[in-house]
């Protein structure tokens, strides 16, 4: 089980009313019994498949601010704002959007398009920029103005964009390489340590 109150702990308890209901509670006919044996049976499968039990009482409602990053990039004036926001400067967040947009990631089969990747992008640097309560996720779904799955949804496909340039960008170094690194730093130490090569 995944936890309390979870989807197997649900089945559980509605499979134990069932038993202790038809224990105590005789059908006053076959009838009866059959139409509640159908009940239950289609009660199960609805219960495993639902993916929210609590409806929500109202709506909540979202009006974020990030949007402003992008008026931000617009005048050179406004790039502390920009790079206050998303921890990046404009320049910068252009050349990873480019290199990010096109990742498999953001592409579904749904009929439901997903975020632009520039916003998806822009919530994943403001969270990854945050720190204490401000990088929480409901502080930056309310800062977004989306909601809080979102803020994790976003973050992750991201993430997974960005981590797929590692072999590019990022190459081991050769063993001339390594060499003239450790040189450099026997240099600035005045002496050789026994890391050397190690």
């Amino acid at each position: 089980m995944s936890g309390p109150g979870s989807r197997d702990e649900l089945l559980e308890s509605y499979i134990l009313n069932m038993i202790s209901h038809n224990s105590f509670t005789p059908y006053q006919s076959l009838e009866a019994a059959y139409l509640q044996f159908n009940l239950d049976a289609a009660a199960m499968p609805a219960l495993s498949e639902t993916r929210y039990f609590n409806g929500r009482d109202h709506h909540v409602p979202k009006s974020g601010n990030i949007h402003l990053a992008w008026e931000y990039a617009q005048d050179p004036h406004d790039y502390s704002r920009f790079l206050n926001m998303l921890h990046i400067p404009p320049l910068s967040f252009n050349v990873l959007l480019e290199l990010i947009k096109n990742h498999p990631v953001f592409y579904n089969q749904s009929q439901s398009a997903q975020a632009p990747v520039e916003t998806q992008l822009a919530v994943t640097l403001y969270q990854m920029g945050g720190y204490g309560n401000g990088a929480s996720v409901q502080e930056v779904a309310c800062v977004a103005g989306i909601l809080e799955g979102s803020v994790d949804n976003y973050t992750d496909q991201c993430l997974t964009a960005i981590e797929s340039l590692h072999d590019i960008y990022i190459c081991p170094l050769t063993a001339g390489e390594k060499e003239v690194e450790k040189t450099w730093l026997e240099n600035q130490l005045g002496f050789c340590g026994l890391w050397r090569d190690g």
